[in-house]
């Protein structure tokens, strides 16, 4: 994805965002935005920033728009935010920015993918709210698009017709405007949206990283209530995985052993002229079981 200037390419690409003015606004008149694709912001980057915002200041203002109330909601910045109430800050450099709530979600899309540590469930969540506002489509009939535009595409049908048809060039704009592969945004990215409803929720309410988020998704599901309590604890990603691979390996060890006890019984049977009744009857019983007939 081009990480030259996201902001100001997808400004040029999509309708007039409107003027934006720069103002210094207490962090008490500043609120979150309720649908915030980004939920989790590391500790440790975090105080690395409050370090360098107590020595030289918010560079790079918030962008921030202005409600008929008279609050200031939060468009993009909360990281600088945080770390500059961490920095003890009483005020900070915004951009106001003017215009409704799909040039809001277009501003916060912009500016959200020029981060480099996007995760692929933030940029995938704040793609589809945009166009889900854009194009006033619920996500499931949005998800279903998507797909059906990646396979057109991937199978040449370039004159289909959801590409051909307005809800369609939007889409493919927007995927121009900010230098991704809309297939690979519908066979990769979408598919975070099939993690296991109380994963998913995990990673839209910030619990836990993306990662650790998928690495839990994909230990059996006995195991999960456990790997979920230690992500909760702040475990490191590494121990999570470890925990999983040492399940694992408990649980396939009576299967090998089973599978050792079968090897030997094979062997001694290929060294007797005939198989004893009794030995046939077994193993025709255990073909059974097995469902092998």
């Amino acid at each position: 994805m081009s990480r030259d200037n996201p902001l100001g390419h997808i400004l040029s690409e999509l309708d007039d965002l409107g003027e934006a003015n720069t103002v210094q606004l207490a962090l008490t008149e500043i609120h979150p935005r309720p649908n915030q694709p980004r939920k989790h912001f590391d500790p440790e980057q975090l105080e690395a920033l409050a370090h360098s915002i107590r020595e030289i200041g918010v560079i790079q203002p918030l962008l921030v728009h202005r409600q008929p109330d008279g609050r200031y909601i939060l468009i993009a910045g909360e990281r600088r935010l945080r770390a500059a109430e961490m920095a003890g800050l009483e005020s900070v450099p915004a951009y106001v920015l003017e215009g409704g709530e799909e040039q809001i979600r277009a501003a916060a899309l912009a500016e959200n993918l020029s981060r480099a540590d996007l995760s692929p469930y933030e940029r995938a969540e704040g793609i589809l709210a945009f166009l889900e506002t854009r194009l006033s489509m619920g996500r499931e009939d949005l998800l279903t698009r998507v797909r059906s535009m990646a396979n057109a595409l991937r199978k040449g049908w370039h004159d289909h017709e959801t590409l051909t048809d307005a809800p369609g060039q939007v889409i493919l704009k927007l995927f121009d405007a900010i230098g991704y592969s809309l297939r690979t945004f519908a066979e990769k990215d979408v598919a975070i949206f099939r993690l296991p409803p109380d994963i998913l929720e995990l990673l839209r309410s910030g619990a836990v990283p993306y990662r650790t988020a998928t690495i839990i998704a994909r230990a059996p599901e006995e195991l999960r209530p456990e790997l979920v309590a230690m992500a909760l604890e702040g475990k490191p990603e590494s121990e999570i995985r470890a925990a999983v691979t040492r399940a694992r390996k408990k649980a396939s060890a009576p299967t090998k052993q089973y599978a050792k006890r079968l090897r030997s019984v094979a062997r001694a049977l290929a060294k007797v002229d005939e198989v004893p009744p009794e030995a046939e009857r077994l193993i025709d019983q255990l073909e059974k079981v097995l469902g092998l007939r």
